[in-house]
């Protein structure tokens, strides 16, 4: 049976019961975390069927999970695919060479981060990260849980409750995953992610910082936590990361956005060529790269010399370029990006 139909087949078991766009929603939250722990064992080696089979593994069983979303049924959709998360318990543990560790008001060594496509999963030093919030005026409560999960609970927030953070313990301290936390409160009623360095986080009426000028937090990781899932959802195409494909991304590209807001964050996606990701589970897969409107343009890198724009739903291959929103919305299965398209007037080749 093929990786797809394998996958199906377990989406079909896990969702039987529901129905028209819940269980839509519902599919689309659980091919996500499957496409997210495949993508994490491919790139530490294993094959595909292996990849597949432990992200399935680690997602449970297919009637266990089916059995405590029917419990569930009647609530609103997106609190419903968020319960899958706890469901799942420590779904998104990744291998600790594969941690960037991030310690705010504190001097840290970052562990080796791993070469993979995927790139590093950003953890957070909790009582730092805690600190910082407080700074802010922005009231937080940590609770812990027995599984090793742990609930960041901040004003106005609803849906994360239900999501258990993945934490890490390292000589003796608590982290936890920050790009799982944004990934959550992306589908809060309202939420805005900018800046790639020193990222601005709104949600509801709350607005915090993270990082500063004494220490700096590079989030591009976290954008791409964002986005990669909701890109495999729409077109089956993986996103590839890592030194493999920054080497060929050599030649500048600047493309002028004059009415975008100072620190609007927005991808490039560009196709991948084949030795770069695994042509046996993908069709297809971009190379991922962001950048931030700084004075009304945004300064890419090109892995060609010229560059052909088109869409995502595009036939004929081409480059991307996709505006963050950061919004994600269930209920509709709308992205949390927006693809836009350069017009020629505004590209530069510098």
């Amino acid at each position: 049976m093929s990786t797809q139909k394998r996958i199906e087949q377990y989406l079909n078991q896990a969702t039987r019961g529901l129905w028209g766009k819940q269980r839509m929603a519902v599919r689309q939250e659980l091919h996500s975390h499957i496409f997210e722990r495949m993508q994490h064992h491919l790139a530490f080696g294993v094959s595909a069927d292996e990849a597949l089979a432990r992200a399935l593994q680690a997602l449970g069983k297919p009637a266990e999970i089916n059995a405590g979303l029917l419990k569930t049924h009647t609530l609103p959709v997106v609190t419903r695919s968020l319960l899958i998360a706890g469901l799942m318990g420590g779904l998104l543990v990744s291998q600790a060479h594969n941690q960037k560790m991030v310690g705010f008001h504190q001097k840290m060594k970052l562990c080796t981060i791993s070469t993979c496509s995927e790139g590093p999963i950003t953890y957070f030093e909790a009582d730092g990260l805690m600190k910082t919030l407080r700074e802010q005026n922005v009231p937080a409560t940590l609770r812990v849980e027995p599984d090793g999960g742990a609930l960041l609970l901040l004003p106005e927030m609803h849906s994360t409750y239900f999501s258990p953070l993945n934490t890490v313990q390292k000589d003796g301290k608590i982290y936890l995953s920050f790009d799982e936390l944004v990934t959550s409160l992306s589908i809060e009623t309202a939420f805005n992610i900018r800046h790639l360095k020193n990222p601005e986080i709104t949600f509801n009426t709350t607005t915090f910082r993270v990082g500063d000028e004494k220490h700096p937090f590079d989030a591009t990781s976290t954008y791409r936590h964002l986005i990669a899932p909701s890109i495999y959802n729409q077109t089956g195409a993986t996103v590839v990361w890592g030194p493999a494909a920054s080497a060929i991304q050599t030649h500048a590209l600047n493309i002028r956005r004059p009415a975008a807001a100072e620190g609007e964050v927005y991808a490039l996606l560009q196709p991948a060529p084949a030795n770069l990701y695994n042509t046996s589970v993908f069709e297809k897969a971009y190379t991922l790269q962001f950048s931030e409107v700084q004075k009304g343009t945004l300064h890419f890198k090109s892995a060609t010399p010229q560059v052909n724009f088109t869409t995502l739903d595009a036939r004929k291959p081409g480059s991307v370029v996709l505006k963050i929103t950061g919004k994600i919305n269930y209920w509709k299965s709308l992205p949390p990006y927006e693809v836009v398209q350069p017009s020629e007037n505004h590209i530069f080749y510098p």
